[in-house]
């Protein structure tokens, strides 16, 4: 019964619960990640100076949240985000210098705030993406140049945009794309190696132009529109999630498919 034997058997579940959630088994994901949350909690209660069981149990906790989510039980996976949150809170308190227990906590209260904001509360639901934020902007200023830093702080603003925008609320929208946009305007000068970061900028930006056209301020977004539609042109952008944005943007902004 030795402790490592213990959280190797725990996660081995977990990774059992991870593939029958890919492939859409959710009731049954739910039962094992409850199930192996529950020997976790029982592991890190009894081996509390262990850090890995510790992040193991946030893990745990976000996954379940994760397949309630799917499940629609709203309710419940702010509890277990919640959970997942407030655990890993711990170790970035335990461990500053670790800079992925951050990312982690970052993960969890962005999960936290989009389930908030299906409950129809966005007052919680921007608490918790803030401090999410909060984590991401603090790695990006003590490391301005690392661009993998600007890359996790521009796809969460991509989520956070997306959650909003879900919910018609898009003022909150417009806010966190624009600065998903200038994170990836830098990668694209500062990191062209990055192959995929000029269509994720193209994406964010028809996106954008759809949100503050929905704003009322139609002629700003057309000629934002149209000035990105060139650039994918120009560029030979192409991709279905690019492809999707365009054709949408191009159906609300010209009233008519593309094509």
């Amino acid at each position: 019964d030795k402790p490592g034997w213990r959280n190797s058997s725990v996660m081995t579940r977990s990774n059992i619960a991870m593939m029958l959630y890919s492939e859409g088994q959710h009731v049954q994901a739910l039962k094992e990640f409850e199930g192996a949350l529950k020997q976790m909690l029982e592991l890190a209660a009894a081996y509390p100076r262990i850090h890995e069981y510790q992040a193991n149990l946030a893990r745990l906790n976000n996954n379940v949240g994760t397949a309630l989510f799917a499940l629609e039980r709203f309710e419940e996976a702010v509890n277990a985000f919640r959970q997942a949150a407030e655990v890993q809170q711990g170790l970035v308190d335990s461990f500053p210098t670790i800079d992925g227990y951050r990312d982690v906590l970052a993960r969890n209260l962005l999960n936290l705030g989009t389930t908030l904001v299906k409950l129809s509360r966005p007052e919680e639901a921007e608490e918790s993406f803030a401090r999410g934020l909060g984590h991401l902007r603090a790695l990006v200023a003590a490391d301005p140049e690392r661009a993998e830093r600007r890359r996790v702080l521009a796809l969460f603003l991509l989520d956070v945009a997306g959650s909003w925008s879900s919910a018609e609320r898009y003022s909150a929208a417009v806010e966190a794309r624009r600065e998903a946009v200038a994170q990836l305007r830098w990668l694209a000068e500062h990191a062209p190696e990055d192959g995929g970061c000029k269509s994720q900028l193209a994406e964010a930006q028809l996106r954008l132009a759809m949100e503050e056209w929905r704003l009322g301020r139609k002629e700003e977004a057309l000629g934002s529109y149209r000035e990105v539609v060139a650039s994918i042109a120009r560029d030979g952008l192409q991709g279905p999630e690019l492809d999707r944005a365009r054709a949408e943007a191009q159906a609300l902004l010209e009233g008519k498919p593309e094509g």
